[in-house]
């Protein structure tokens, strides 16, 4: 594990991270930031905010002025901003281990020469030690979602959670309150988001990093695009691409094969890029 935990690489994610709370937050942010203006020819008469309040949000500071909206902190707010986020910031990560993956590769070619059994074997371990920072990255921005939750006054779990699955489907057994409802989405997130990462990772054995970003990237961003209409095959494409994994507790009324298929998909697609001959077969 000490080869993969580069400092570099940790700064990365720090960065990574450190973006995906702004995003998540940049509405806070930007209020707190546009307060002391929204107040400063502000009537007396024309808010509920007494004299004092008023200029106490005149003269704080920025970071006290963003402190002081922690009540609207809840984590049913931000959870659904993260979700949103999730599309855009995930790929990102995934494409970072690329990099990651490949350095670390090249040692272990040079350390296993001679041995091929041995480098294959070596070869696949670190492929499924390395899927899995993506995956603990959304996990841990969860986690720091709950905590920040705990600083306001709100319900944490409210109506978002109750609108994720379909009330009328299978899953709804399972589904006995709102953190069920928040483990039961984050478990397959995790599983999906890991074997996304595996099958990236696959791509760069097969293509290398350049091929592998781009077709990783159609596939992410560039295809879901093209099929964004209300028409059913629209709609069908759409749940068995990869990037409909990242679309995890962000779409209502979720039914249980919603979650499955895409993972099962994920899986045929991972077997499959395994078995292709690099000389003969091309996707």
């Amino acid at each position: 594990m000490k080869r993969i935990l580069n400092y570099k690489y940790m700064i990365l994610f720090g960065i990574i991270a450190f973006i995906t709370m702004f995003m998540v937050f940049y509405v806070y942010i930007n209020y707190a930031y546009e307060m002391p203006s929204r107040y400063e020819n502000v009537n007396y008469d024309e808010t509920d905010l007494t004299r004092e309040e008023i200029e106490k949000i005149r003269n704080n500071n920025f970071l006290q002025n963003f402190l002081s909206l922690k009540e609207g902190f809840s984590f049913d707010e931000s959870y659904s901003r993260y979700c949103a986020v999730k599309t855009r910031i995930i790929p990102i990560v995934v494409i970072s281990i690329f990099f990651l993956y490949s350095s670390i590769k090249c040692n272990l070619v040079k350390y296993n020469i001679g041995r091929n059994n041995k480098f294959a074997k070596e070869n696949n371990k670190l492929k499924r030690r390395i899927a899995l920072i993506p995956a603990l990255f959304s996990l841990i921005i969860v986690f720091a979602l709950i905590v920040i939750g705990l600083l306001s006054n709100k319900n944490n779990f409210l109506t978002y959670f109750k609108f994720l699955y379909n009330h009328n489907d299978i899953i709804s057994y399972v589904m006995f309150n709102n953190v069920a409802v928040l483990i039961v989405f984050e478990i397959f997130s995790f599983i999906g988001i890991y074997l996304l990462s595996l099958f990236s990772l696959e791509l760069v054995d097969r293509y290398g990093n350049i091929d592998a970003i781009i077709i990783f990237l159609i596939i992410s961003w560039v295809l879901p695009i093209f099929i964004s209409g209300d028409l059913m095959i629209f709609t069908a494409i759409r749940k068995i691409l990869p990037h409909s994994i990242l679309l995890i507790s962000l779409e209502y009324g979720t039914s249980l094969m919603d979650l499955i298929l895409p993972i099962i998909i994920l899986i045929i697609s991972i077997l499959w890029i395994r078995k292709l001959k690099y000389d003969k077969i091309e996707i």
